[in-house]
């Protein structure tokens, strides 16, 4: 799904290149990051599953990993992308309200109750 936005977007399939589960090291951290591509400059955290008492901690650690990331890259991020495999219908609509609010691209799989 990230990949068919990304070239319905016009970016180069061929130049196009999301990595996974990256780590870097910024200071004396290392720093992890589930989805990174640097053109466009692009930023993931994945959750196979997410409950409503994690949402709050797990974006604001991938808020948190985005600022980071443009201090070390010293550029701006363009895509900010939050993917959960398996929530609930509350967490679900609580995300989608994060998501407009912070400018993330959301992908919610299947959702429950």
């Amino acid at each position: 799904m990230l990949r068919s936005f990304l070239l319905s977007g016009g970016y180069d399939k061929e130049k196009l290149r999301v990595d996974v589960d990256v780590r870097l090291r910024w200071g004396a951290e290392e720093l992890e990051v589930d989805l990174l591509c640097e053109d466009p400059f692009l930023v993931g955290e994945v959750k196979t599953y997410l409950g409503g008492e994690e949402v709050d901690g797990e974006v604001e650690k991938l808020l948190e990993k985005k600022k980071r990331l443009e201090e070390i890259y010293g550029k701006r991020v363009e895509y900010l992308v939050f993917a959960v495999g398996n929530t609930d219908k509350s967490v679900a609509e609580k995300l989608r309200g994060i998501a407009d609010r912070e400018n993330i691209l959301l992908f919610v799989g299947r959702v429950s109750g």
